[in-house]
């Protein structure tokens, strides 16, 4: 918290004082982060969001791998870090634990309304797994693909595997 303080130009005791913990000051980063901005509304009142459940399943799939790649353009970097923090501060993986339920229960919430239905789990797990951070890590920092190619990818994936009504 000193370093972060320092870098920002604060005192320690100003930052404690909005954020009583590293813990708390990671997700507000995270949460800023994810959504691209400070203002109301939350991210799943958004229009964005609210796109993936319009319109034909191709204009549904399109905006949701679009959501997803602007995200995880914002926050992959982020994602890292939290992983790597996780393996030595218990706090840090309890934050990680409760993040990636709530990005399981985002999924079924998104193949909702997708399909019209709620998902099995095993629909849920799978489409969870194939939009997961690490899958965008992956292919953009390790095999090298855009942004934009990745996008590409997700949209023609979640056509053939967010299963059909």
């Amino acid at each position: 918290m000193r370093d972060v303080a320092a870098e920002a130009g604060l005192a320690t005791e100003t930052l404690y004082g909005h954020f009583s913990s590293k813990r708390r000051l990671l997700e507000a980063v995270i949460d800023i982060a994810v959504v691209g901005d400070t203002r109301p509304p939350a991210v799943a009142d958004r229009p964005d969001i609210a796109a993936t459940g319009g319109g034909t399943r191709a204009e549904r799939t399109s905006s949701a791998a679009w959501l997803l790649a602007a995200m995880y353009r914002r926050t992959a970097a982020l994602a890292k870090v939290i992983r790597q923090a996780a393996a030595g501060e218990d706090a840090i993986a309890e934050m990680l634990r409760a993040t990636r339920e709530r990005q399981r229960l985002d999924v079924a919430r998104a193949i909702e309304l997708l399909r019209g239905r709620v998902p099995t789990a095993t629909e849920r797990d799978g489409v969870w797994a194939i939009t997961s951070p690490e899958l965008y890590l992956l292919l953009v920092e390790e095999s090298g693909w855009s942004p934009d190619q990745y996008e590409a990818w997700m949209a023609e994936t979640l056509e053939r595997v967010v299963p059909r009504a």
